[in-house]
């Protein structure tokens, strides 16, 4: 199923829905999966949650260096502490973003929240871990200060 997401009208308009997946994506994906199924011993990735109400500043739209994401909000049970993914299920998406990031699609900023100086994603898991896994240093980011 597919929901009218900024990230989804991208992959879309470049993909299409034939969902061609580019062989690089899926020989990436496997390395990163063995280094996420590597490193479940190691710490998992951090979580905060969001159900708590906390003064927050809107900082805009920032180009964030990606090894200052520390954590996740709410979803840390798919990706380990270096964003691999830690389980088959998430293929399909993670392999149709990183066609588009390798093919150059424009994609749209990662959500994150900065608290006491580490990021925290609301939306853009997929997105940080092909990051990652290409060698990418900085990504786009609205950012959101909790005080």
């Amino acid at each position: 199923m597919l929901f009218p997401t900024p990230l989804n009208n991208s992959l879309n308009n470049h993909l299409g829905r034939s969902n061609v997946i580019d062989p690089k994506a899926r020989k990436l994906f496997e390395r990163a999966l063995r280094a996420g199924k590597n490193n479940r011993r190691n710490r998992a990735l951090p979580n905060i949650s969001d159900e708590t109400h906390h003064a927050q500043h809107y900082l805009g739209v920032k180009t964030v260096d990606i090894n200052e994401i520390g954590g996740s909000v709410n979803k840390s049970n798919d990706f380990d502490a270096q964003f691999n993914p830690m389980s088959e299920h998430i293929e399909p998406r993670w392999t149709k973003v990183a066609t588009a990031m390798l093919n150059g699609v424009d994609l749209p900023p990662v959500e994150l929240i900065l608290v006491n100086g580490t990021y925290y994603v609301v939306d853009g898991h997929h997105r940080i871990s092909v990051a990652h896994a290409i060698g990418m240093r900085y990504l786009d980011a609205i950012v959101v200060k909790w005080e």
